[in-house]
């Protein structure tokens, strides 16, 4: 967890893989959730940037009855950006599998959610996985979401994306967003 107490004590935080990428150019450098909540929650007020890293097994913050943010929980008014070389994939929610937004989130350069395939994503092969909203990312009312952005005035190429998540519920009425809600 990015928590409050670093708020005041630094500008701003990246966090890099150290390896870089593999001939596949994926991240080697790999953060885990172990299935044991969110892998990575954000609610810090310092603006925070992740490049060359594998972001995986996150099952979710808890939320009352549901979770939320397999990969990543992004706290009401955070700022997040994904980079080169980022890769959200293997997690899973209720609400948002991948990315549970409620802040800002900017997703430039080869930055994936989910992951790059030819076939349409199913119960048993997905990058992320979503039970009720937003498979790859959940941006709520009170988020916002930058594709091909650095930053508000700062346009990036987006070369990476979001695709090949899997919404379990999407064929029932109430469940929404196989890619982004």
């Amino acid at each position: 967890e990015i928590s409050s107490a670093v708020n005041g004590k630094v500008n701003s935080i990246t966090i890099q893989g150290y390896n870089g990428l593999d001939e596949n150019l994926e991240p080697k450098d790999v953060l885990d959730g172990n299935n044991s909540g969110s892998t990575l929650t954000h609610s810090s007020s310092v603006p925070v940037t992740i490049k060359n890293l594998k972001i995986t097994g996150g099952s979710g913050k808890p939320n009352g009855t549901n979770t939320l943010g397999g990969g990543i929980y992004i706290d009401s008014g955070k700022t997040l950006s994904l980079g080169d070389g980022v890769l959200v994939t293997g997690n899973t929610a209720a609400e948002g599998g991948g990315i549970y937004n409620a802040g800002k989130l900017y997703l430039y350069g080869s930055a994936m959610v989910g992951k790059k395939t030819d076939t349409v994503a199913t119960s048993i092969s997905y990058g992320n996985k979503a039970t009720e909203s937003g498979a790859g990312i959940y941006s709520d009312s009170t988020g916002s979401l930058y594709l091909g952005y650095k930053s508000e005035e700062e346009e990036s190429e987006l070369t990476g994306g979001v695709c090949g998540n899997y919404n379990e519920n999407a064929i029932n009425s109430s469940a929404k967003g196989g890619g982004i809600y």
